[in-house]
C-alpha cells in the first residue's frame, strides 16, 4: 500500500476526497486506488465511497461522525506529508 504517493496527489485539492467525485474523475479515482493498492483496479471498484473508506483505513482515521473523521483525515494527511518535499 503506497499511502504517501496517494496523499501527495490529494494535497493540491486540500485533501478533499470529494473533489474526485463524478464521472469526469473516474480515471483519477482509478489512479488513486491503483497507487493505494499497488495494482490496477477496475473502475467499478474505484468509487468515491470506497476511496474514502480505504484512505481512512490506511491512516487509522476515527471520529464519532463523518465531519470529525474528515477533519482527522486532513490532520493526519497533512502531518504525513509535512516533512516531504
Amino acid at each position: 500500500m503506497n499511502i504517501l504517493e496517494t496523499i501527495k496527489l490529494l494535497k493540491p485539492v486540500n485533501f478533499n476526497i470529494y473533489a474526485f467525485a463524478g464521472n469526469a474523475n473516474k480515471a483519477n479515482r482509478q489512479l488513486l486506488m491503483s497507487l493505494l493498492h499497488d495494482k490496477k483496479l477496475p473502475i467499478a471498484k474505484c468509487g468515491i465511497t470506497q476511496l474514502r473508506h480505504d484512505l481512512y483505513q490506511a491512516l487509522n482515521v476515527s471520529g464519532p461522525h463523518e465531519r470529525a473523521k474528515e477533519l482527522d483525515f486532513i490532520d493526519k494527511a497533512s502531518r504525513l506529508i509535512g516533512n516531504q518535499p
